[in-house]
């Protein structure tokens, strides 16, 4: 993931944000993210009680985590992959189901 330090820059730069051509490329590119995500809910590959929305905030949410990590020296680039997938994929895979006769929570 040797670009997740732009996520930063592009997420919090006012002058970037600004620029409304910018931003127009960015809400297209959420919408098509947010529709991937709830074609993987419909599939079954993704948990379908979390909306959208909220598993691709929580995906830039975690490669902001990892850039920040990587900026104050906590982990190494080669170890950020690893991190962000392996904390997206426990959060967002379907949950499964209780074990046959087990009392409904």
């Amino acid at each position: 993931m040797p670009a997740a330090h732009l996520y930063g820059f592009t997420s919090r730069d006012a002058t970037v944000l600004a620029d409304p051509e910018f931003r127009a490329g960015v809400d297209r590119q959420d919408q098509q993210a947010v529709a991937f995500i709830a074609l993987g809910q419909r599939l079954g590959r993704l948990r379908a009680d979390l909306p959208p929305y909220w598993i691709w905030y929580s995906l830039w949410g975690l490669l902001d985590a990892a850039a920040e990590g990587v900026r104050d020296g906590h982990f190494a680039p080669r170890q950020i992959g690893h991190l962000v997938l392996t904390s997206f994929l426990s959060g967002t895979r379907p949950l499964a189901p209780p074990p046959a006769g087990a009392p409904a929570p």
